[in-house]
């Protein structure tokens, strides 16, 4: 059961329910309002899942990532009975390297009961994220304190720029400020690298 007191504001959520909309519920709004059609994002899920093996295979990325043990909650539906099993976790735990786009098409979009979406068309459980816990550290220096101890730097952070969007189009939000954060430093896409 969850705590829905102070959930929302009142009058907030006469001016703007949107404000409270669901992720899912937008990702289905910006599909349906700027042609993302469900194809597409089958495609483009199943070439990610593709190049997530390929990596994981290859061994790229493993160096980036630090092994953690942990404990991990297992349930047999058939018995009911939970038991616990000792992991560690190294890698990206949660893609499907049999992935296809046409596996992906077989399965029924998740989302209904919306503000505004009653029926789902477009998000399925194989071509969303996954909830999933993670972690970063990332240190960031000047490039004069870098140079004196030796360290090569491996990116440059230039700035930010903060835009806002229609909350039931959430998703969207770096459509208008990443042009203005590279107008800003006269910048174009082709400066950016990984």
């Amino acid at each position: 059961h969850m705590n829905l007191h102070r959930y929302t504001e009142d009058q907030l959520m006469s001016m703007h329910p949107a404000i409270w909309m669901t992720m899912i519920e937008t990702a289905e709004i910006v599909a349906d309002r700027y042609g993302v059609s469900r194809e597409a994002q089958d495609e483009y899920s199943a070439e990610s899942q593709r190049r997530t093996a390929e990596f994981q295979k290859k061994g790229y990325m493993a160096e980036e990532i630090a092994p953690l043990s942990t404990r991990m909650k297992l349930f047999d539906k058939a018995t009911g009975k939970e038991s616990y099993q000792d992991v560690i976790c190294d890698r990206d735990e949660c893609n499907r390297p049999g992935t296809t786009a046409e596996t992906l098409a077989g399965l029924k979009p998740v989302f209904n009961g919306g503000q505004v979406i009653k029926e789902g068309k477009y998000i399925t459980a194989g071509n969303a994220s996954q909830l999933s816990d993670g972690a970063a550290a990332v240190v960031v220096m000047e490039a004069a304190e870098a140079a004196k101890r030796n360290i090569e730097p491996l990116g440059r952070f230039a700035g930010f720029n903060v835009a806002g969007c229609d909350p039931d189009e959430m998703g969207i939000g770096p459509v208008f400020a990443v042009p203005r954060l590279l107008e800003r430093h006269g910048l174009t896409v082709d400066d950016i690298d990984l």
